[in-house]
């Protein structure tokens, strides 16, 4: 018998409008940088795969190349270059458009998996929820970001979708080998091999890492030693961002990494120092968030803790990179009782989606016609509390927070399993 979830009429009112505002925000994006900016980063990144993989097929480097037109460069490990070669067969606008409704597709797929997992834990689920979660999981800030730019997001997000859900099943392989797909192109998600081992995944960690050496062996047979030298060289001295930490990051840079704030406060501290200070803050911290890992739900917000964590101590996590957090979060937003806990989750969330910018201001300010001496004040004031840190930044902060609680007010014995698969998962863990 599947046990019921039910909340509050207000509380799935504030849940629908955290979400209906997640999409409202999105569909500016688009109106924002057609309308007001003063560049337009249209499928910037998408042109640097194409460039890359035209590149690769003609036997020269391509590894932290520029296409002619846009910012974007190629920044995933060599090997992951074969993925886009089919791209090649057309010109990058036919390309953009096969990618991003690809894309559409997978944001589709998410919100139809989460759905899924919600209806089966018995949240009853109205037609404007559905909507609104399909929604989000396509129109919302991210998604439209990463869709205008062209990048992978939405797929590296159903990778480790996939993950999660195989490993709350006790399939350990598929779920090793999705985290090695999608830590493939990103390299970061190998951090949640620590949620892997808090949950004694040991089959899938060794999954993980086998298929990860096996796609770094193929890489290395297919461009050689050299091509890999230059893009560790690469990721760890340039795309990395230290050397902007160490000079302070502008405030236009909405990057979500814990060692913003930390280098506004140690201004004279060595880069490394402050990557080293964020694991010694948080790692204690998502040790906290797993001595509650009982349940079903203990089991997602602790997952949460590990998004949140691996983003904050990552030096290269960038803005689009929240979209990550979707999962598990948009279920949990759904299913968390405790009062304390939901409203960091949703204000968390508000924040999250919310990616303002001293220059989105001031344009913003400037299109409205507002006096010159409010829009000084307006973009002195966000200067100051966004160059200490983003508003993604402390929305995941607030999260984390949320977390923390849970695991502070949880009780021992949580709710039982209550789909065959949760259960097995209960006795194994």
């Amino acid at each position: 018998m599947v046990v019921g979830v039910t909340t509050p009429r207000r509380s799935r009112r504030a849940v629908r409008a955290v979400l209906a505002f997640g999409v409202l925000v999105g569909l500016l994006v688009p109106v924002y940088f057609w309308g007001l900016a003063d560049t337009t980063p249209f499928a910037w990144d998408f042109r640097a795969y194409h460039h890359a993989a035209t590149l690769a097929l003609d036997g020269r480097p391509f590894v932290g190349v520029s296409p002619s037109v846009g910012g974007g460069e190629w920044v995933y490990p060599p090997i992951t270059v074969v993925a886009f070669y089919a791209y090649t067969l057309v010109s990058w606008s036919a390309a953009y458009l096969v990618h991003a409704t690809a894309s559409v597709l997978a944001g589709l797929a998410c919100a139809g998996l989460v759905l899924d997992d919600l209806r089966d834990r018995g949240v009853a689920l109205r037609r404007t929820d559905t909507a609104l979660v399909a929604a989000f999981f396509t129109l919302s800030t991210y998604p439209m970001v990463v869709l205008g730019q062209g990048q992978l997001g939405l797929f590296v997000l159903l990778a480790l979708l996939g993950a999660y859900r195989a490993l709350n099943a006790g399939r350990q392989r598929t779920a090793g080998g999705l985290l090695a797909l999608a830590s493939a192109f990103k390299l970061f998600p190998l951090f949640l091999l620590v949620w892997f081992a808090r949950r004694r995944a040991w089959r899938a960690i060794a999954w993980c890492l086998g298929a990860a050496t096996a796609l770094c062996a193929a890489g290395v047979a297919m461009f050689g030693w050299s091509l890999h030298a230059e893009y560790v060289r690469f990721i760890v001295f340039e795309r990395s961002r230290v050397s902007e930490l160490a000079a302070g990051m502008s405030p236009n840079v909405s990057a979500l990494t814990l060692q913003r704030p930390l280098a506004a406060l140690l201004p004279d501290a060595e880069p490394v120092v402050y990557t080293v200070l964020a694991a010694v803050f948080l790692l204690p911290v998502l040790g906290v968030v797993y001595t509650k890992a009982g349940t079903q739900r203990d089991r997602a917000i602790a997952y949460l803790g590990t998004v949140v964590v691996m983003l904050l101590v990552s030096p290269a996590s960038n803005i689009h990179h929240v979209l990550y957090v979707y999962v598990p979060l948009v279920a949990l937003l759904y299913t968390v009782r405790d009062p304390v806990v939901r409203a960091c989750f949703l204000t968390g969330t508000v924040f999250l989606l919310a990616p303002v910018q001293p220059a989105i201001l001031a344009d913003v300010l400037s299109a409205t016609g507002a006096p010159a001496s409010v829009t000084a004040t307006v973009v002195a004031a966000s200067h100051a509390v966004l160059s200490v840190g983003s508003l993604a930044l402390y929305g995941l902060l607030v999260v984390l927070g949320g977390c923390i609680v849970h695991a502070a007010r949880s009780r021992p014995v949580g709710e039982p399993a209550t789909t065959p698969s949760e259960r097995r998962v209960a006795e194994q863990d």
